[in-house]
């Protein structure tokens, strides 16, 4: 998780392709997170299916770390878009 603004948040990531999610929390209850988690990964099949194929989560640090350098360099949130937009459309590397 993240702040800014005194916002907290909730940051994933998709490990294969680096697709992240900034989902803004309205607390940090368990009811909170599981319903931001379940907008992006829909109900207990999904995590059937992860568990069944060995997923495990992994590049969640290093795209807390992104997240939290463009919370530092932005102002607003139409500067966080932004910037997510920018991160999302730069190929990575595979490693």
């Amino acid at each position: 998780m993240v702040q800014f603004q005194c916002q907290r948040a909730l940051v994933t990531v998709d490990y294969y392709s680096g697709f992240l999610t900034y989902d803004t929390l309205s607390s940090e209850t368990t009811n909170a997170v599981t319903k931001a988690l379940n907008n992006i990964f829909i109900s207990e099949k999904v995590r059937c299916f992860c568990d069944r194929l060995d997923i495990v989560h992994g590049r969640a640090e290093r795209a807390i770390t992104t997240v939290e350098q463009i919370l530092k360099k932005s102002a607003n949130y139409t500067d966080i878009t932004k910037a997510l937009i920018t991160y999302l459309d730069t190929p990575i590397s595979d490693t």
